[in-house]
């Protein structure tokens, strides 16, 4: 019998549909009462909202018959049987936490839902799970035990990772496990996730699932086509480059480009370079590059660091490092800090709101 546990207690799909259970906290009722509609049967849409990390948040309508097919490409995708034990630790108020139930529910999978938190070391030690889905942040905060973070992560058979890039850092660690692990791309638009890339180390493409067609526009924009989309093109605002209408390498967001002296620059190019410096230095602080103005170039390049400030000889060598792996001009000239970044409720840096504290 399926079942969805959550705050020490499972509830079986019946009782789900037959909405028999009292809710200890308002995350819970709101988790169990999604799936107590869906399994009831509830036609029409569901009210979703999006995250706000690329502009204000909004409620969007999503359609039933849209989140079921979006279940089904990635369970057929991902080869979900029935009857695994799945982890919920995603935000289940938006589109990746909630896509999390509606495969489970779906799929007859059982969900066990724990309060969306980085601290996520006791729950994978005291359970074996099939299949999960983080975003980068939660994976980090695990990787922070090097020996037993790897262990809790390959005892999983799959895992997805999204709401935000990984690093090259996080991917390369991640490539020596042996499960299965995948970044996706997608957005509260097309449903959660429209494409996959297995994470080995290497590999920087992107593949639709099935039905999914891709193309660009003028500005390099990727555009989305689907039943998810009604058959009708989504245009996104991240720059990829196209290798075929089922592949594409993801290069950054149109809305983060730096125009330079009339060189437009993708921060999250600059921020792989920064990774690896901060890396050789033995650094890991959270981190992004943004667009300062300027009276001769528009824009220069800014670093912007969580936390106390480096001492001044460590951030001139960082800089001098990071310069003389960056190509010609397309590197930081100062670096401002900030005591403690502006995140979105799921996890993501809020570049916008955070740059107006640098």
């Amino acid at each position: 019998m399926n079942f969805v546990s959550i705050n020490g207690k499972s509830l079986s799909f019946e009782d789900l549909a037959l909405h028999n259970f009292i809710a200890t906290d308002l995350y819970e009722r709101n988790t169990l009462a999604f799936c107590s509609d869906w399994l009831q049967g509830k036609k029409g849409f569901f009210q979703i909202q999006t995250s706000g990390s690329t502009g204000e948040p909004k409620i969007i309508d999503i359609e039933r018959e849209k989140m079921s097919l979006s279940a089904f490409m990635t369970s057929k995708t991902l080869h979900l049987k029935p009857n695994i034990d799945v982890l919920v630790c995603l935000n289940t108020n938006y589109i990746g936490g909630l896509m999390m139930l509606v495969r489970c529910l779906e799929n007859k999978m059982n969900a066990f839902v724990v309060h969306p938190t980085t601290d996520l070391a006791a729950t994978l030690d005291k359970n074996k799970f099939q299949f999960a889905a983080f975003v980068p942040l939660q994976i980090e905060k695990l990787l922070e035990d090097r020996d037993r973070g790897l262990n809790r992560l390959q005892s999983i058979d799959t895992i997805i990772i999204g709401g935000a890039p990984m690093n090259q850092e996080l991917e390369t660690k991640l490539a020596v496990l042996p499960n299965n692990i995948y970044q996706t791309f997608g957005m509260t638009e097309t449903v959660s996730h429209v494409a996959l890339k297995k994470v080995e180390g290497r590999n920087s493409t992107y593949t639709a699932l099935q039905g999914v067609k891709f193309s660009t526009n003028q500005f390099g924009c990727l555009v989305v086509s689907s039943g998810l989309t009604d058959g009708r093109p989504l245009v996104t605002n991240d720059i990829v480059e196209l290798i075929s209408e089922k592949e594409f390498i993801w290069v950054g967001r149109r809305d983060n480009i730096i125009n330079s002296g009339g060189i437009k620059v993708s921060p999250e190019k600059i921020e792989e370079i920064i990774a690896k410096a901060f890396s050789s230095f033995q650094l890991s602080p959270n981190f992004f590059i943004y667009g300062i103005p300027d009276d001769r170039f528009g824009e220069i390049i800014a670093l912007a660091i969580e936390g106390e400030p480096l001492p001044k000889k460590v951030e001139t060598d960082l800089l001098e490092k990071i310069k003389d792996d960056s190509e010609k001009y397309l590197f930081p000239k100062l670096i401002r800090y900030a005591a403690k970044f502006i995140y979105t409720s799921t996890g993501k840096i809020d570049r916008l709101r955070t740059k107006k504290l640098l």
